[in-house]
């Protein structure tokens, strides 16, 4: 921009282009292009309401320069023009905007744009003029003084018979009523010109050339119009111009910013929300936690004092599982109900009650108990299991990765280490189900020899008392020992492989991974609230900062 103080100038622009392009870098380059006034055409808008005669006399001013009339521009009473057409006359590129007060509110938005990216504006309306209410005083208002004149259009048709007399005294009052509607507005000064773009309508859409509009040449006023035309802008009013569509496009990425401002402050909203959610959704899957593990407890607990205490095991045994597949089930619903994946369970009583099975009592308590061969059965699939115990170590290391991908490279690896040939993402899930099938077996295992412990416990106090009610006693406080030392162990777990809390801490776990996700998302949302912020802050700075032209 051209001004006494061109640095401040330069340097306002310069910042203005920045702050634009920080928000929209497509307002940007439209900022870098409306701002340059050097080697510029300047632009004329004609803007008014729709049917107030603009199409008709740009046609008009093509015709009689012998220039070439635009090939979508249309004549007619309802809204056509829908989008700017421009035709160069004389030292003006001249705009041809769509109506102010059509239906559709684009128009008024593209009307109102053109007009503020122009360098002068002409309003063109009827004999009912315009209301301090209407889309025409709202441009006016928006448009500095200097930077617009009006036009009388259509005066032909004002008075009945078009005498030229009775029109230029119909001129002469509704050009004052004009003017004095305008200064009301913002605009003390502003030209009127008065017009009969084409007479009578007698050439609308048609093809013509000059010598068609002859006729009421000499009264129509487009010769006053176009004397007026033949004057490019001053520079002055040039730069101010060009400060004005600057701070047009200001206003612009200044409503942007405010609407993207307001998305991260939803999305910041959206994320607290959740977050609250989440924490409460932790809480009630611990509370079902703390249920699961009272409710096992309490049941084999319940189950172990009944009589007999020679099959206590066995309804032990029955009532554990019935409470892992309620926990199970619980657990899998809240999982659903939550967004999550299905949990795991990392134990099961297979191998647990195959135990009982072999070192059951009968009811009567009076056939020995082949305790060495439990326990060589137990001990036996002990020492197989001892053989993987650095294979589920390896798998454990290779599959410590919450991300496919690197979980997928560290089973590649391993099965690399052990010269086997890999198959991606099959052989990483077989490998995850080996390693969980591998811990069920040593949590079982390890169960399985504490109830065998018990057993031997139980055999040995039989044996020291002779009394038959006192065993039946004995054996039944043992059963309820068994039974808190069984609960706890299918809650806790061995090197926490636990049924009941592992599936619940894995549950809760994709709860924390979500709250992370999250935490990254708040992240991305407050720094772009931050960027918004700052952009529209800086905008604002610059509107009032615009310097003098």
């Amino acid at each position: 921009m051209h001004s006494t103080d061109r640095p401040s100038a330069e340097q306002w622009l310069a910042e203005s282009i920045q702050s634009v392009s920080s928000i929209d870098e497509g307002l940007g380059r439209k900022l870098r292009e409306l701002s340059n006034t050097e080697h510029r055409v300047p632009v004329l808008a004609l803007a008014g309401p729709y049917n107030a005669g603009k199409s008709t006399l740009l046609k008009r001013l093509c015709v009689d320069d012998g220039a070439e009339v635009p090939e979508r521009l249309l004549i007619q009473s309802e809204p056509s023009t829908t989008r700017v057409e421009q035709a160069r006359i004389g030292p003006w590129e001249i705009h041809d905007t769509p109506g102010l007060d059509a239906e559709d509110p684009e128009h008024a938005a593209t009307a109102m744009a053109a007009a503020a990216a122009s360098d002068h504006v002409l309003i063109l309306m009827t004999h009912d003029l315009f209301s301090e209410e209407s889309s025409t005083a709202e441009l006016l208002r928006s448009l500095p003084p200097g930077a617009v004149d009006l036009v009388l259009s259509r005066i032909d048709k004002a008075v009945v018979g078009g005498d030229p007399a009775a029109i230029h005294a119909y001129v002469a009052t509704k050009a004052d009523d004009a003017r004095e509607r305008a200064a009301r507005v913002g605009h003390p000064d502003v030209r009127v010109f008065a017009v009969a773009a084409d007479v009578k309508g007698r050439i609308g859409n048609r093809p013509a050339d000059r010598t068609r509009y002859d006729r009421g040449r000499e009264w129509d006023g487009v010769a006053d119009l176009r004397q007026f035309l033949e004057n490019p802008p001053s520079q002055s009013a040039i730069e101010a111009a060009a400060r004005r569509r600057v701070t047009s496009v200001l206003d612009q990425a200044s409503k942007t910013a405010a609407g993207l401002l307001s998305s991260a402050e939803d999305e910041l909203r959206e994320l607290s929300l959740d977050d609250a959610k989440d924490d409460s959704l932790i809480d009630e899957l611990r509370r079902q936690e703390r249920d699961a593990r009272d409710m096992l407890s309490s049941t084999l607990r319940e189950v172990a004092q009944r009589r007999p205490a020679a099959s206590a095991r066995s309804r032990m045994w029955v009532a554990a599982d019935t409470q892992l597949t309620n926990a199970r089930r619980a657990l899998e619903d809240f999982a659903r109900d939550a967004g999550l994946e299905t949990p795991s369970w990392t134990v099961d009583l297979d191998i647990i009650k195959e135990v009982p099975a072999m070192v059951a009592d009968q009811e009567a308590g009076t056939d020995p108990v082949d305790l060495a061969n439990a326990e060589a059965f137990i001990r036996d699939q002990a020492k197989g299991l001892a053989g993987d115990t650095d294979r589920i170590k390896e798998l454990e290391k290779a599959l410590d990765a919450r991300n496919a991908a690197k979980r997928e490279q560290g089973v590649r690896d391993w099965y690399q280490r052990k010269d086997t040939p890999f198959d991606g993402v099959r052989d990483a899930r077989q490998a995850e189900a080996e390693l969980q099938r591998l811990k069920r077996q040593a949590a079982g295992l390890q169960l399985g020899m504490a109830m065998l412990d018990a057993f031997k416990e139980e055999r040995l106090i039989a044996a020291q008392l002779r009394d038959r009610e006192l065993a039946e006693q004995a054996a039944r406080d043992n059963a309820v020992a068994l039974a808190s030392r069984v609960a706890a162990l299918l809650h806790d777990g061995v090197d926490d492989g636990g049924c009941v809390r592992a599936a619940f801490r894995g549950t809760e776990a994709q709860l924390r991974d979500r709250e992370a996700e999250r935490a990254e998302h708040r992240r991305q949302a407050a720094n772009a609230h931050a960027r918004w912020l700052t952009a529209r802050t800086q905008i604002g700075d610059l509107r009032k900062r615009a310097p003098d032209v």
